[in-house]
């Protein structure tokens, strides 16, 4: 295989990603990306095959994707399913794509996952708001997880009500998903550390901080400053937001719970 160092960024390259083929410019993408910034900076061997291609043992069924965003196009999270969010991620961390990467992150610990959520959940396209339906002695209750869970530093969701509820509505973390929506009999649910209050009220919001490093999550009301503080056992699969309606009053009755803003 002929050896070959590229040195003008507008020169055409082509990439052979898992035996599919991808034409751009070395200028796109160098632009953001560190893995290929060193890769065609002159100090790495870089070897093209006999066919002019540059060969990488990558899956290429998310690296379109990845290359209309090193070309400026954004990416509509939304669409994605779970574990097509989860191998875009890991591409965007292995071409080293800092703003991706961050961007993923956020999405995923501010958005709702289908997949996990109760039978009686209604998601909003964007994912960053549900409605959790429950009739008074059903069997199960109603709940729904973030789709991004957190091992490490810190994070603060925002939660704010905008339908006031009269059943008993917890909030609070999570290890993983949830599996099985009867809590009760779920293996795979760990007890949530979560702030129950049956006198919610419309437009309150609620603040879910947890830290990782000191295992301790605390749960605010800011309207009433009702708050608890829980120390939490290591998770290294990562924690998520969780909120679950269950029956505690005689009527049917629905929540809708919105993520407005996050900080860090």
């Amino acid at each position: 295989m002929e050896e070959k160092e590229i040195q003008q960024k507008s020169e055409k390259v082509k990439l052979d990603i898992g035996g599919t083929i991808f034409v751009t410019k070395v200028q796109t993408l160098t632009n953001r990306s560190h893995y290929f910034s060193a890769m065609f900076s002159g100090r790495w061997l870089t070897k093209q095959e006999q066919d002019g291609t540059f060969f990488l043992d990558r899956d290429p069924s998310g690296f379109l994707q990845i290359l209309n965003f090193l070309r400026g196009e954004a990416i509509s999270f939304e669409l994605f399913s779970p574990i097509e969010l989860y191998r875009l991620q890991k591409d965007a961390e292995f071409y080293q794509i800092d703003d991706l990467t961050e961007a993923l992150i956020k999405y995923e610990l501010n958005s709702f996952d289908q997949t996990s959520a109760g039978p009686k959940v209604l998601i909003s396209n964007d994912k960053r708001s549900a409605t959790l339906w429950l009739a008074v002695h059903e069997k199960f209750s109603s709940s729904l997880v973030t789709i991004g869970g957190i091992s490490s530093g810190t994070y603060t969701w925002r939660l704010r009500i905008d339908i006031s509820p009269t059943l008993l509505l917890g909030v609070g973390v999570i290890k993983g998903g949830i599996l099985n929506s009867d809590i009760s009999s779920s293996k795979s649910f760990t007890s949530p550390q979560r702030l129950d209050e049956s006198r919610w009220m419309e437009g309150d919001i609620i603040i879910v901080e947890l830290n990782c490093d000191t295992n301790r999550v605390v749960i605010i009301n800011e309207r009433s400053t009702m708050s608890k503080s829980f120390q939490l056992p290591s998770c290294d699969t990562g924690w998520h937001l969780f909120v679950n309606l269950g029956s505690n009053a005689f009527s049917r009755d629905h929540v809708t719970i919105c993520l407005p803003s996050n900080k860090h």
